[in-house]
């Protein structure tokens, strides 16, 4: 969206404008990125004579780190900065922690949106740059409130940045519409020609993620393997990074398991909604998640799901998932079979699946969104 680009907000008596700073698209997180375009879009259907000006940073597809960290840590600030002395009664609305530093930037009310704590759990940083990143956090105290996506974020906030519990507003995210079941007049992408081939050959497993240490990417290869040694032909389909030309490309050779990754790289939204429906169980053994979007787009398309019990996961999965304990492989693989092989089990999965995601919504995370800024703001009628 462009930095110009105004949206309509609800109004609630003299609530400020809101400058809402997004993050850069060459930080690479999807996800994220997911979320600042749904709450944009979100929050243009209020309707209202408020004004809420979305701030994205110059230089958005910078690939050289140096030049990008010049953007993140000069050049946005300043616009930031620039912006909120420009208007009069702006509210400042920063939509990922790792901004934390953009909070600086003005001297009226801000928010920020905490999604996750991971790196102080895993992290894959160097010693030095850790603890500049945990440094940058201790700017988050400069907010009014913190919007944690999760009870679980909720809890770290406090455990580990001792934010006080009335500064923090659990406000969940929302599932995308575009993830549903697709019907039978739908036209498939050639990703979901090969997927729709693969499907008839053997049973399909899928996961949507990084490779990072927290994703417990040893457990998920291991368990694929112990199914298969039980004579189930299962297919990891892997959508991200490569696992075979990752440092775990060692262990898909050990487990003999090399003809049985199925990779596609990142995927558009549109070849991701294929992937969800065409495979058979989706596969998501994390070891910490701050929120958990791919249990719920797999839940929308009706893809029954295994997962562990870390973290948020059962908070977003609900009652709607097969748990295990992040590193039981065991449990892992018997949750796959179920999913896989007991016809009334897996019904009931993608029945509970349709009945979960109702309880996340962009439109009810925006109108949430709305009441914190006229609490924030200390306008009546706030949340």
């Amino acid at each position: 969206m462009p930095a110009d680009n105004m949206i309509s907000l609800e109004q609630r008596h003299a609530t400020p404008s809101v400058l809402i700073a997004r993050t850069l698209h060459s930080d690479a997180m999807t996800s994220i990125a997911r979320y600042d375009a749904q709450v944009c879009r979100a929050l243009a259907k209020g309707r209202g004579g408020l004004t809420g000006r979305v701030v994205s940073p110059l230089g958005q597809y910078i690939a050289w780190p140096r030049v990008r960290a010049v953007v993140r840590y000069a050049i946005y600030p300043a616009q930031v900065l620039a912006l909120s002395r420009y208007r009069r009664n702006v509210l400042l609305h920063v939509t990922h922690e790792s901004y934390a530093h953009l909070l600086l930037m003005t001297q009226g009310p801000a928010i920020i949106t905490c999604h996750d704590l991971a790196l102080f759990f895993h992290s894959e940083l160097s010693h030095a740059q850790l603890n500049r990143w945990k440094a940058k956090l201790k700017w988050i105290h400069r907010a009014r409130l913190v919007i944690a996506v999760s009870a679980s974020t909720q809890r770290d906030l406090e455990r580990i940045l001792g934010v006080p519990p009335e500064k923090i507003v659990v406000n969940y995210s929302g599932v995308d519409e575009h993830f549903r079941r697709l019907g039978r007049d739908h036209v498939f992408s050639g990703i979901g020609r090969r997927l729709q081939a693969l499907a008839t050959q053997q049973p399909l497993a899928l996961h949507v993620g990084t490779n990072l240490g927290r994703k417990n990417i040893p457990t998920l290869l291991k368990a694929v393997a112990a199914v298969r040694r039980d004579g189930v032909p299962l297919a990891l389909v892997k959508v991200g990074p490569s696992l075979l030309r990752s440092p775990f490309g060692a262990l898909v050779r050990e487990l003999r398991l090399s003809e049985a990754i199925v990779e596609f790289g990142f995927l558009s939204e549109g070849e991701l909604v294929e992937a969800y429906n065409l495979c058979g169980v989706f596969v998501f053994p994390s070891l910490y998640e701050g929120f958990g979007f791919p249990v719920l787009e797999a839940q929308a398309c009706g893809l029954p799901c295994v997962i562990s019990n870390a973290t948020s996961l059962p908070e977003v999965g609900g009652t709607a998932a097969l748990y295990h304990e992040p590193n039981d492989v065991a449990a892992m693989a018997d949750g796959m079979r179920r999913a896989l092989g007991n016809a009334i089990e897996r019904t009931q999965l993608v029945a509970k699946g349709y009945q979960n995601i109702q309880r996340f919504s962009w439109d009810s995370h925006a109108q949430r969104l709305r009441d914190i800024y006229a609490r924030v703001a200390g306008v009546a009628g706030g949340a």
